[in-house]
């Protein structure tokens, strides 16, 4: 049976910490329903001076929304799980493209995965047990 993950019961960011690894955390913004100017304007204050350049490159508006929606979602989702200040990420991306958390570095690490289109950005955070995973032979991402 498919179940819609508008069905799905919310759970709390304490509730994962808490948990057993495996579990997994979707997170969706629907972007394009904000229209509050204030709101973008702190979004786009959260990105480093190398992403609000390169936001700035992006011929289309909606190109330049989608960048700032993205970098503001996954900030602050990593943020409910770390001490961390969403303008304090810095990220990096491996040979394909792949963004990964270059600093700070934070215990336990933090795993997650990012996905866009327009009118929608979606941020899974998964809590996984690394130990377990290099005692059960299973291959660790490139970084």
């Amino acid at each position: 049976m498919v179940t819609s993950i508008f069905q799905l019961p919310p759970i709390s960011v304490d509730e994962t910490r808490t948990s057993p690894p495996g579990r997994v955390d979707l997170w969706c913004f629907f972007y394009e329903e904000i229209k509050d100017s204030g709101l973008t304007d702190s979004y786009y204050a959260l990105m480093t001076s190398e992403e609000q350049a390169r936001h700035h490159r992006f011929y289309f508006a909606r190109d330049r929304l989608l960048f700032l929606a993205t970098r503001a979602l996954v900030r602050t989702v990593l943020s409910a799980y770390a001490d961390v200040s969403p303008e304090d990420w810095r990220f990096s991306a491996q040979e394909r493209g792949k963004p990964f958390i270059k600093s700070p570095t934070v215990l336990p690490a933090l795993h997650f995965n990012l996905s866009n289109t327009y009118g929608l950005v979606a941020v899974s955070y998964t809590h996984l047990d690394v130990y377990k995973r290099q005692l059960l032979g299973v291959a660790q991402p490139a970084h």
